[in-house]
């Protein structure tokens, strides 16, 4: 259920036209033919990329092969207008695998930084709060009240400096981000009076 939940995400985050040849080689060579020439214009990842290719391919995998292929497809999308949107994609994907659940320290603690270093998060605000408020027993209230007063800042400002054709959207993302800011904060609290 999982893989036809990514492959439906993924046909509509990358608006791919309707394929209809069952044979998936042929189904990844019609969508790079489409998608190549727009790919580095409208900032959307490549669909040969690792991370694509294992979700399309219908392989069962686990957090380390999921992990592994975040990084590889990061490293090989350095300078690429895509790669935001890209490391978006990739972090939802290891979220979904576990990464809260089995995830290590340093696992985690990568994620957090990856999307510190994103420059908006507006698809992963439930899951970077999430992921920092499982970093208590690692992390420091000084360094977890640090972490997320720049994801706060940096997605505030870049909503409110974004001209929205649809107001409805930047109204439920500040609200989204406010409401975690302020759990956190109420978090934080709970944390120190232990």
């Amino acid at each position: 259920m999982k893989k036809i939940i990514y492959l439906v995400a993924f046909f509509g985050l990358f608006s791919c036209q309707n394929i209809k040849d069952k044979d998936i080689e042929s189904q990844l060579r019609s969508i790079e033919v489409d998608n190549q020439s727009e790919s580095n214009i409208l900032g959307k990842p490549p669909v040969d990329n690792p991370l694509f290719l294992e979700l399309l391919n219908f392989k069962e995998v686990d957090l380390n092969r999921v992990d592994k292929l975040y990084k590889k497809s990061i490293i090989d999308a350095k300078g690429q207008e895509y790669l935001d949107n890209l490391k978006q994609f990739g972090f939802q994907v290891v979220m979904k695998h576990g990464l809260l659940q089995t995830g290590s320290v340093i696992q985690i603690q990568y994620y957090i930084n990856e999307q510190l270093n994103s420059q908006a998060n507006f698809s992963g605000i439930l899951d970077f709060y999430s992921l920092i408020m499982s970093s208590k027993n690692s992390l420091s209230s000084f360094e977890l009240k640090n972490i997320e007063n720049q994801f706060f800042s940096k997605n505030f400002k870049l909503i409110n400096s974004l001209n929205w054709t649809d107001l409805k959207t930047r109204v439920e993302l500040l609200r989204q981000l406010n409401y975690r800011h302020m759990l956190f904060n109420r978090y934080l609290v709970s944390l120190e009076n232990k």
